[in-house]
């Protein structure tokens, strides 16, 4: 399999809601398989597009076929991606589970002030931070950073990093390697390379978990009945 881009977004569902159990009845979904343990593999086949470029397209003869990836996580939790993060919102409708599952809260910005302080005790470097900057109105409003290690930058620890608000947050290996970005709404993009790009989107997320940057269940929140 080439290299290709996966995105989507973290989810748990509600005690009346299986999304493993949707995916296996859908009419669409076919060649669902596992691809390493926790990971599934399945193709949508809709009748129409799902894609808005692909419906002004309208192409004649056109059949539509998109590619899924899915994590089974624990406590009704699981990561959902395809090649397009709009191709996840419309499973979800056409599942009828867009009302009933919800996203985490990720708090990027502890998180990026963890890494750049604390490098060392997550095995892992920034290797780029998306963030809203206050004080200088619409004419500055966000900036994106690149590096191989922007922690290991003065100017970004001690001069960017205090005036910025991330919500974004791409993870490196000290190999080099991206590992993932992930969003404060539990946005996941990754780069597939080979069945070893699972285990360590696997490793991430759960070291990300452990140190308490994700919070599951917002307070004051309720499934609908």
């Amino acid at each position: 399999m080439s290299t290709a881009s996966r995105s989507g977004s973290l989810f748990f569902q509600g005690k009346r809601s299986d999304f493993w159990r949707a995916v296996s009845e859908s009419r669409v979904i076919r060649e669902l398989r596992g691809v390493i343990p926790g990971w599934t593999e399945f193709t949508a086949r809709p009748t129409r597009p799902w894609l808005p470029s692909e419906v002004e397209l309208n192409l004649p003869g056109f059949t539509p076929k998109y590619r899924f990836w899915a994590r089974k996580g624990s406590n009704r939790r699981f990561l959902l991606l395809s090649t397009s993060s709009k191709l996840v919102d419309r499973l979800l409708i056409e599942l009828m589970l867009h009302n009933q599952v919800l996203s985490p809260i990720v708090d990027v910005q502890r998180l990026v002030s963890h890494l750049a302080i604390s490098p060392r005790t997550t095995a892992y470097s920034l290797g780029a931070v998306w963030a809203k900057i206050e004080g200088h109105g619409q004419s500055f409003r966000r900036v994106a950073l690149f590096g191989d290690d922007l922690a290991a930058a003065d100017t970004f620890t001690r001069e960017l990093l205090p005036k910025i608000s991330p919500f974004r947050v791409a993870l490196r290996r000290p190999s080099g390697n991206e590992v993932l970005s992930i969003g404060s709404r539990g946005e996941v993009s990754f780069t597939y390379t080979n069945l070893s790009s699972y285990r360590e989107v696997d490793e991430a997320l759960r070291k990300i978990g452990e140190l308490g940057f994700l919070d599951w269940v917002p307070e004051g929140w309720q499934w609908e009945r």
